[in-house]
């Protein structure tokens, strides 16, 4: 979901941002001046943190194996990186790691009860969102997927009342219109402090990646063993890349 750029170096990337939506253009005269309304900008810098993971191959089970080994390895190791920088995008503190987009948000309603959420509070986290930001297709809500299934039955509780909370024909989950995404990286457990919900903008918080990802094949390194070694890695960082404040998350009491 949220707005990406790929660069072929990993240099610091300082990305410029500001909060420009409580100002607006003013009807002209002819032949008066324009009246001044200068932006105050800020800086993001985006890094390229390093996430990498390495296997030991047999000699013999490449040399049998009847498939694509190769082609196959590559795609588990794929999935091995997009676990763990997910989780980083997710809940990384900033600390010479992304900052995720749960530290990055900022707290819109916190929940009366520590273990519970309810429809009016999930209204109460829409709104806090200025209005600037509930517009586009970046909009969504996010949340581990036990609190999907714990707000699904939501609900079917309101159902004879107003009910925020409706799905499409694919069983999509939608709340005040705008659609459900799943993150398993997010809070399971509606617990204490926990941000259970983030609701707003993505394209605010922006992913940066150096070069793709990339996959090296040792031949040499484990020779001795009769294995091959691959190593797949991948460089990345991410950041909240405006100036206000347009993701903000659900925070148990």
């Amino acid at each position: 979901l949220a707005r990406t750029i790929n660069t072929p170096t990993g240099n610091v990337l300082p990305i410029p941002k500001v909060d420009d939506t409580a100002t607006n253009a003013a009807l002209q005269t002819e032949g008066s001046g324009i009246t001044v309304a200068d932006m105050t900008f800020g800086n993001t810098d985006l890094s390229a943190y390093t996430y990498a993971t390495l296997v030991k191959v047999s000699e013999q089970l490449a040399q049998d194996e009847d498939v694509n080994l190769a082609s196959y390895l590559v795609d588990l190791l794929g999935e091995r990186v997009a676990r763990i920088t997910n989780a980083a995008l997710t809940t990384g503190d900033g600390s010479a790691k992304p900052n995720g987009v749960i530290t990055a948000a900022a707290t819109g309603k916190t929940t009366a009860s520590a273990t519970a959420i309810t429809d009016e509070e999930l209204i109460d986290l829409f709104y806090s969102v200025d209005p600037a930001y509930r517009m586009g297709e970046s909009v969504k809500w996010m949340m581990n997927d036990t609190v999907h299934a714990y707000i699904r039955k939501l609900g079917l509780i309101a159902a004879e009342n107003y009910n925020p909370i409706t799905f499409d024909q694919t069983g999509t989950m939608f709340i005040l219109g705008k659609e459900v995404k799943i993150n398993q990286d997010m809070e399971s457990s509606i617990a204490t402090g926990n941000a259970t919900v983030l609701f707003g903008d993505f394209s605010g918080y922006m992913v940066r990646t150096a070069g793709g990802l990339n996959i090296k094949r040792l031949d040499q390194r484990f020779a001795d063993e009769l294995n091959i070694g691959y190593i797949a890695y991948r460089r990345i960082d991410g950041d909240l890349i405006s100036a206000g404040s347009p993701l903000k998350k659900l925070v148990q009491a």
